[in-house]
């Protein structure tokens, strides 16, 4: 089973595209569970969402908003030819599939 919950801070203004629907793309700043006291560990993730979601982000949340989703884990692919070496990167991405509006 590939579902991700993911309770955070909206760090980024949002990316909206309108294709006939909207999609919208953000980064999540979540604290990592069992920190140890005195150190924060934050972990940063690319999230993107499609459709009526979408259309709910672009409504209720801006940069600096706290924001409860649940989403699919992905890793894009991406290739870049760097001196005549072509070079792959494999980033994680987060497919959101629901949010929880407060």
């Amino acid at each position: 089973m590939n579902k991700i919950i993911l309770d955070g801070m909206m760090v980024s203004e949002l990316e909206v595209k309108n294709i006939g629907f909207s999609i919208c793309n953000f980064i999540l700043a979540v604290e990592r569970i069992g920190a140890k006291a005195g150190k924060q560990n934050i972990d940063f993730f690319k999230v993107e969402s499609v459709g009526k979601n979408a259309d709910l982000i672009k409504q209720y949340f801006k940069k600096g908003d706290k924001i409860y989703i649940e989403g699919i884990m992905l890793l894009d692919e991406v290739k870049k030819n760097v001196n005549g070496k072509l070079e792959y990167r494999i980033y994680p991405k987060v497919k959101l599939t629901s949010v929880k509006i407060n």
